[in-house]
């Protein structure tokens, strides 16, 4: 049931989000390539035979991890490549910017298979999968959970199980255990956890049936944690054929596993255990959660969790196609929002900005793709679609601090090669309390206020919010406004003669010259008419402006 061992290529803000005709994507749109990354926006890395990313991860310094596996030793090897953070190859990194591990070495077909990576708050790096247990009798033919872990240079921290790499049998199964751990998280304690799919010992192995929910979690030296489940590891079953692909380590200790079960249809399944490896009853009041997007196949492979608490799982649906989706749990498990694409394809990936946006990484078709939906998980029309049309598939997706966001999979090249893509994601700030309505009142103030270099109680003085408005104070405006800006004109600088001053004018309604009138634009300035200002808005703030 190795469900990546086989992989194939398929070649501000009012609340109608209305493009205009005609309006294109521009550079620096919010979803177009970054072509600061790598000069064009997209790296291609071919690291040993063809190459599969399936997890990418940033360091504190911006460094960019991108982890799957390769073929080119005739088995799969776990793979792993560093960059910096202009895209090119980081040669600090086992000096190549490449590292290739063989967990199972010199084993005919054994094949070690990385899909997923963490980086410890020491620096240290690992990478979690599964690998083939092909001399480990009576286990013959079968996988186990796996995990490699680097030093800071990509050496193999042979603190980490005594070699620098640890192998796991979690399954019950007394012949051919077959384990797939497809995710892994450090927890705050420094320890490790593995989380996937276990075969139960009945029915068939490798057929795809009697598969669980389950996980390890290790100590910082890579022994197995007893305290956990009081063997260091659990398996829970989940209605028929479980798998988890995601997990995370929440507040408080409690971990929750996401993926996919059956029940009448595969739906999406979680299980949310405490600190201790127990069901926590909290959660769906059972410790799982069973959910069915559209009455077809769903599956759920990325997790996020919101500031707010709530709980982002996303996937793929069948909802008349396999479409990129993602359901939105309360805290107890209780489903808040459900929001789908409609493009063909997977989301592999899911990430929250600051704003509130959701965005949805993976495949779309034959291409790398990201797609962003507003917080009540409307399509967001700023967006201008991310998707960059290669051979390829999106595996991992991660948010930088300047709101750029990274895509990862491969591609098909010569050989299938590694490959990550930058996109534009800033968006102008227009709607600054978060209501949905730009108000000369209220919103082109707090932008006069800001733009004059006031800041904390002077923006907010005398203002009268709306009664549950988003953002009524200094702390919520400024952390939303980290990765946009008031830049209308697009000088550089934001002015309160110019740029508030447009603001202002569009709040009141005005369109065409009325916007512009008696504005001396600076010689630089890049939009300096209405059509171009009017795009702009539209395009990147999500305003509806047609004329």
């Amino acid at each position: 049931m190795n469900l990546l061992s086989t992989r194939l290529f398929r070649a501000c803000c009012a609340l109608a989000f209305t493009l205009s005709a005609g309006v294109q994507a521009i550079p620096g749109q919010p979803g177009t390539l970054d072509t600061t990354w790598g000069g064009t926006g997209l790296v291609a890395t071919p690291v040993n035979g063809n190459s599969y990313a399936t997890a990418m991860t940033l360091q504190p310094d911006g460094k960019v991890l991108l982890a799957g596996y390769c073929t080119g030793g005739g088995t799969a090897d776990f793979c792993v490549t560093r960059y910096d953070a202009n895209g090119t190859l980081d040669l600090t990194w086992n000096g190549t910017g490449k590292v290739v591990t063989a967990i199972t070495p010199g084993v005919s077909s054994a094949d070690d298979f990385a899909r997923a990576i963490a980086v410890q708050p020491d620096g240290k790096v690992l990478l979690a999968g599964s690998c083939g247990t092909e001399t480990v009798a009576p286990y013959t033919g079968s996988t186990h959970f796996c995990a490699a872990r680097y030093n800071a240079n990509g050496t193999l921290d042979l603190t980490w199980g005594g070699t620098g790499t640890v192998g796991t049998v979690v399954s019950s199964a007394v012949m051919y255990p077959d384990d797939y751990a497809n995710a892994v998280a450090v927890q705050p304690d420094g320890k490790v956890l593995l989380a996937g799919g276990c075969y139960d010992g009945t029915g068939f192995a490798n057929q795809g049936n009697n598969y669980n929910f389950c996980a390890a979690r290790y100590n910082s030296d890579g022994t197995l944690d007893t305290t956990w489940n009081g063997s260091g590891t659990v398996i829970t079953l989940i209605g028929v054929n479980g798998q988890a692909f995601a997990a995370t380590v929440l507040a408080g200790g409690k971990v929750l596993l996401a993926g996919g079960c059956a029940a009448t249809n595969k739906d999406f399944c979680s299980v949310r255990y405490n600190a201790n490896g127990t069901l926590d009853t909290t959660w769906g009041g059972t410790g799982k959660v069973i959910t069915d997007f559209a009455n077809g196949t769903d599956t759920a492979r990325a997790i996020a969790v919101q500031p707010d608490g709530k709980i982002l799982l996303a996937g793929v649906c069948s909802v008349g196609q396999p479409t990129l989706c993602a359901i939105r749990y309360d805290a107890n498990g209780t489903v808040n929002m459900k929001a789908a694409s409609g493009n063909y394809g997977e989301a592999l990936a899911v990430a929250v900005q600051a704003d509130g946006r959701i965005l949805l990484g993976g495949h779309c078709g034959g291409a790398l793709c990201v797609l962003r939906f507003q917080a009540s998980g409307l399509p967001d029309s700023s967006w201008s679609g991310g998707i960059f049309v290669v051979n390829s598939r999106g595996a991992a997706m991660a948010l930088q601090p300047d709101g750029k966001v990274l895509l990862a999979g491969d591609c098909l090249n010569t050989t299938v090669d590694f490959c990550v893509a930058r996109f534009d994601a800033a968006n102008c700030a227009v709607d600054l309390d978060g209501d949905t309505k730009v108000l000369a009142t209220i919103d082109s103030l707090l932008h006069v206020r800001i733009a004059l270099g006031l800041s904390n109680a002077a923006v907010i003085n005398g203002i009268n919010f709306p009664v549950g408005t988003p953002r009524n104070d200094w702390a919520s405006i400024s952390n939303y406004l980290v990765g946009k800006t008031l830049d209308i004109d697009g000088d550089g600088l934001t002015t309160p003669a110019i740029d508030s001053l447009i603001h202002t004018r569009v709040a009141l309604g005005l369109t065409g010259t009325a916007v512009t009138n008696g504005i001396t634009f600076p010689a630089n300035a890049v939009r300096n008419t209405w059509p171009l200002i009017r795009d702009y808005l539209v395009t990147q703030c999500g305003m509806s402006l047609v004329q």
